[in-house]
C-alpha cells in the first residue's frame, strides 16, 4: 500500500493515467484490508503510521484521536460493560509511549528470532488461561 500511495505522489504531475490507476490499487488494498484481522482498525492505523512517520507530535496527536474514536465506537456496543473484558483495543493508547521512545535506529541485539518464538506462545498462554477460568 505503501508503494502504491507513493507512486500516485511520484507520477501526479508527468503521468494522470499511471497515478490514477496507482490510486485505484491502493483503493483496492485499502478495501481488502477490511477483510483481515486488523479489519477497519488495521488500516486506520496504518493511515495514522504513514501520516505521522518523521513527526512525533503528529504521530502522537493522530495515535490519540484514533484510540479516542475507537473508544467511543465501543461506547455503542450493547453491552457496554464489555468495554472493560472483552472489547479493549481503545487500550492501544497505552503503546503509545513505548513508541515515542524509539530513536529510528536499529538495537545492539537482535530480538527477531525471540518474537517468532514469543507470539504464538503468549496466544497459547492466553488460551489456556482462558479456559483455565472458564
Amino acid at each position: 500500500m505503501i508503494w502504491s500511495i507513493d507512486t500516485v505522489k511520484n507520477y501526479w504531475k508527468t503521468d494522470r493515467k499511471k497515478s490514477i490507476l496507482f490510486l485505484l490499487i491502493t483503493i483496492i488494498i485499502a478495501l481488502a484490508s477490511f477483510f483481515t484481522e486488523a479489519s477497519i482498525y488495521g488500516f486506520a492505523m496504518f493511515l495514522v503510521f504513514y501520516f505521522g512517520y518523521g513527526n512525533k507530535k503528529r504521530l502522537s496527536i493522530l495515535y490519540i484521536i484514533l484510540c479516542i474514536g475507537v473508544f467511543f465506537l465501543e461506547l455503542g456496543a450493547p453491552q457496554e460493560y464489555a468495554i472493560l473484558y472483552m472489547n479493549i483495543q481503545w487500550a492501544m493508547i497505552l503503546a503509545l509511549p513505548l513508541m515515542l521512545l524509539y530513536n529510528g535506529q536499529k538495537g545492539k541485539y537482535s530480538l527477531k528470532y525471540l518474537f517468532y518464538v514469543f507470539y504464538p506462545a503468549h496466544l497459547w498462554i492466553l488460551y489456556f488461561l482462558s479456559e483455565f477460568y472458564k
